[in-house]
């Protein structure tokens, strides 16, 4: 059986997920979906994660916070890439290289 990368990707809404799903199922990889920053957390638990696509704005546990968590239990290995339809300004930008993204 191969063994293909994790890439997880992360949003509290069901299309944005579809839409990156859609994207990213040209690609051979194994792909882990979670709807909050606790349903990811609990689904990598003892998986390594090539890649993680986290939305910044979702409830109970924004995409910064998910990031440091998962930088926290794996020593900052995990590259993000964060989404958002924040307006970029530099107070955000910074906030997510703080997170480790």
């Amino acid at each position: 059986m191969e063994n293909l990368p994790n890439l997880l990707i992360v949003d509290d809404y069901e299309v944005n997920l579809v839409f990156l799903e859609n994207i990213l199922k040209k690609f051979n990889l194994n792909l882990i979906k979670a709807f909050s920053g606790a349903e990811a957390l609990e689904k990598t638990r003892g998986i390594e994660i090539a890649l993680a696509i986290v939305d910044v704005i979702m409830p109970e546990m924004n995409g910064y916070e998910l990031a440091v968590k998962m930088n926290e239990r794996t020593n900052g290995k995990v590259p993000i890439i964060f989404l958002t339809a924040n307006n970029r300004n530099d107070i955000e930008i910074f906030k997510g290289y703080s997170s480790g993204a």
